[in-house]
């Protein structure tokens, strides 16, 4: 999550696990927000299983962000407070399941991520990225309210998702 413009939060099963200053803003100057890529340089980084991608027009506290990671027990907080964009992956697409409608696609051809065994143990709910050409991104094109995705003058924002990654 990122508290204000300058400092960012690092979580991993609910626990803080590093805190530190970024620069300001999201530098979409492309317009799109990838997951498995860098579209700077188009660098593949995410090479693993992703479910469950959602953004937050807010930081969430220190008691959402282990909500969240609490599977087992109900959410004891408005998880739709300040959500923008929710992509569960469960329909097999990028569709965005929030009111905002953001929708993502997926690359197409060899660029579009298998589907695989989400974290509760249900086959296909979730995306496989392979580390090279596999992408989903939103877009000014594909997105129904693409300006709530921008937060490069917004001083607080949460990115969640859950992540498997292979070796």
């Amino acid at each position: 999550k990122r508290e204000n413009n300058s400092s960012v939060v690092m979580y991993r099963d609910g626990i803080e696990l590093a805190r530190g200053t970024v620069p300001q803003g999201n530098n979409a100057a492309d317009l799109r927000i990838a997951l498995g890529y860098r579209p700077v340089d188009d660098m593949m980084a995410l090479n693993g299983g992703v479910d469950d991608f959602r953004l937050y027009d807010r930081a969430l506290s220190n008691f959402e962000v282990a909500s969240l990671h609490s599977i087992e027990t109900p959410y004891q907080f408005a998880r739709n407070d300040g959500l923008i964009a929710h992509y569960a992956f469960n329909n097999g697409t990028a569709e965005d399941s929030g009111v905002q409608l953001n929708h993502g696609a997926f690359g197409l051809g060899s660029r579009t991520p298998a589907l695989t065994t989400d974290r509760l143990g249900n086959a296909n709910e979730a995306i496989l990225l392979d580390g090279i050409d596999d992408i989903a991104e939103v877009t000014a094109a594909t997105a129904g309210n693409f300006t709530a995705l921008n937060f490069d003058n917004r001083t607080s924002f949460t990115m969640s998702l859950w992540a498997k990654p292979r070796d």
